[in-house]
């Protein structure tokens, strides 16, 4: 007990002193003498408090509810869920009490007993809970109107209302964990297992399904109760991107895991909020009128935040790689989407050096599944337009990219993608034309250089040719209806489009930019006539970046030139990214080399040196 009541300079030496204020030694050395350390019992030290976690289901909950094993609010007559479905609904148990006991025993035995007492603290801290919960309503309820969905959410205008989010209040909150790293990892688990499971036995979501709004509103209230201190636009711009953006991004069955993962960890990890709210306020600027300034400043004030997060040397750039590594693959979505630089290659160059550092792409993925998928899909998709080796294929001798490429393979299948992106399996043939395109340079030098060429060449176009779209691929991007022509016709047209636009940049590399080809001419008659079967109103229009770009390269006629640019506008206006009009624009430099170039205009080498921001995917 005398080393316990030790001064903290003593204690600190593992020496002994009487717990005098000053101490002797302390007093002879002419040291300051505290003791302001707190006083610990004897013992065993205790561990990490956890937090008290809830029940996945509700025992007492309504029948509707304990069906669908969904957690009710048991609140009566009606639950918060059925009256947010607008479904009947009933109990079959009475509510059960706070000490566990249900109302009816308590009924019967207070029958028997004469009248049930309640005590004086019951009766008040019933009370007490009653005004909190009516606080807590007026608080969501005036949140609520801040943040409601809209297309363009503003805190300053409190009218704005949804009628999907009147009884936000009622659904529970969600249980989020008390550190970053524990909910990611636990996140990132059931991320892997739902992408990686059978796709006939996961049911379906898409942005217009119960699961998916359920979802959102979850987490618009967990990011608008939120206690951690997020400033006001901060936390705006998070509920645009989770109501405006989120279902744009990725399909529909990545959508919803995306979301609660990187959501709850923008509010705890600045590094991943920034980029996220960057994608946010990009998409309101493009959203809006020119002469909201706000706006307009806010875009590029994110921006500028978001891609701090390349600043800092390799070798002690943080230590947690999952919410690192996932930063730099936001900021390079953030950059892809805008289309004027290239931050996205320097991100990723940033995220392959952290993962060599970081023991390789095989530890790393163990650990952080979802931030390598998104990394390895960022890194394919940048490689259909730079010609480039992937990071994860350039060298043998480096340790991430010493790696089993069948569990690339595996990665590359988890259907993780851009919504209007290529898939599937043409993504992994039109990787292998850009890998042949890469070889151009290594063509001339021999015979056997050309035959090797030919060879492979020949090999991608016999795929390309029997490649065949699943019922799978289709079904996970665009919601259709089998049963309708109109459906079918659309979706067989858009395939076509695809197929053919591989062929012409195919032919493109192996005989070069000629206009007036004959196999060029019938790739740009089937692209058009594909094109021209699929209505503007439909949503596997906003897909058609690839043709329509491919097809404005190699078209002559005005009128087909007016056409493609009209419908580029048209997918412009329904995702407002900036990417859009970057291709817009890269058609009219093409155009503008006619009188210089004739028909050999080169629209690959245009791009990668007026355009080296843009990412064809």
């Amino acid at each position: 007990m005398i080393k316990a009541r030790s001064c903290d300079r003593c204690h600190k030496r593992k020496e002994e002193c009487r717990g005098e204020i000053p101490c002797e030694r302390c007093k002879k050395d002419g040291a300051a003498c505290l003791f302001e350390r707190t006083f610990k019992k004897n013992g065993r030290p205790r561990g990490p408090e956890r937090a008290l976690t809830r029940g996945k289901y509700s025992k007492n909950g309504c029948v509707a509810c304990r069906k669908q094993k969904k957690k009710c609010d048991e609140k009566r007559p009606e639950c918060g869920n059925c009256t947010r479905r607008q479904r009947s609904c009933w109990y079959e148990r009475s509510p059960r009490r706070e000490d566990g006991r249900n109302d009816d025993r308590e009924e019967n035995r207070s029958g028997r007993n004469g009248k049930k007492e309640e005590s004086w603290s019951e009766k008040e801290q019933n009370h007490k809970q009653e005004d909190l919960q009516e606080e807590e309503g007026m608080m969501n309820d005036t949140q609520l109107q801040r943040l409601s969905q809209s297309q363009n959410p503003n805190l300053q205008n409190p009218n704005l209302q949804n009628p999907n989010l009147q009884n936000l209040q009622n659904s529970p909150l969600p249980d989020l964990a008390l550190t970053p790293s524990t909910f990611f990892s636990a996140t990132e688990k059931m991320f892997l297992d739902s992408l990686l499971e059978d796709p006939h036995e996961s049911a379906q979501s898409s942005p217009q399904s119960d699961t998916y709004e359920e979802q959102k509103l979850t987490l618009l209230q967990s990011c608008m109760l939120s206690t951690v201190g997020i400033p006001a636009k901060e936390g705006e711009l998070l509920c645009y991107f989770i109501t405006n953006v989120s279902m744009l991004l990725f399909v529909d069955k990545t959508t919803t895991r995306f979301l609660s993962t990187v959501i709850p960890l923008c509010l705890f990890d600045s590094r991943v909020r920034y980029p996220v709210i960057a994608i946010a306020s990009s998409h309101r600027a493009n959203s809006s009128p020119k002469s909201e300034f706000e706006i307009m400043r806010d875009a590029v004030k994110y921006r500028g935040m978001a891609q701090c997060c390349l600043a800092g040397r390799n070798s002690d750039f943080y230590h947690d790689t999952e919410n690192v590594l996932l930063s730099l693959c936001l900021v390079s979505i953030r950059e892809i989407f805008e289309g004027n630089s290239l931050f996205w290659s320097s991100a990723l160059e940033k995220g392959s050096e952290i993962i060599r550092l970081r023991g390789g792409l095989k530890k790393v993925s163990s650990v952080s599944p979802l931030s390598i998928q998104l990394f390895c899909y960022l890194d394919h998709i940048s490689s259909l337009s730079t010609c480039a080796t992937p990071h994860v294929d350039r060298s043998k001798n480096n340790p991430y990219a010493n790696y089993n490429g069948n569990h690339v393979e595996d990665i590359l299948n988890c259907k993780f993608g851009f919504r209007y992106g290529i898939a599937g399996e043409l993504f992994k043939i039109l990787g292998n034309i850009s890998t042949l395109a890469g070889l151009r340079s290594h063509r001339h030098k021999s015979a056997e250089h050309e035959r090797q060429f030919e060879a492979l060449a020949n090999l991608i176009e016999m795929k390309l040719q029997n490649w065949s779209p699943s019922h799978i691929e289709y079904m996970e991007s665009f919601s259709f209806d089998e049963n309708v022509d109109a459906d079918k016709m659309a979706l067989s047209s858009y395939w076509l489009a695809l197929q053919w636009s591989s062929f012409l940049r195919l032919h493109q590399i192996r005989e070069g930019y000629n206009r007036k080809d004959s196999r060029v001419a019938a790739c740009l008659s089937i692209i058009l006539r594909s094109l021209k079967a699929i209505e503007n109103s439909t949503e596997i229009e906003s897909g058609l970046m690839f043709p329509l770009i491919m097809a404005g390269v190699v078209c002559i006629e005005k009128s087909d030139r007016d056409y493609i640019l009209s419908r580029i506008r048209s997918i412009k206006e329904k995702l407002r990214f900036s990417y859009i009009g970057e291709f817009e624009n890269l058609l009219h430099a093409v155009w503008e080399r006619d009188n210089d170039e004739g028909d050999c205009v080169n629209w690959a080498k245009i791009r990668f040196y007026q355009f080296p921001g843009l990412v064809m995917f």
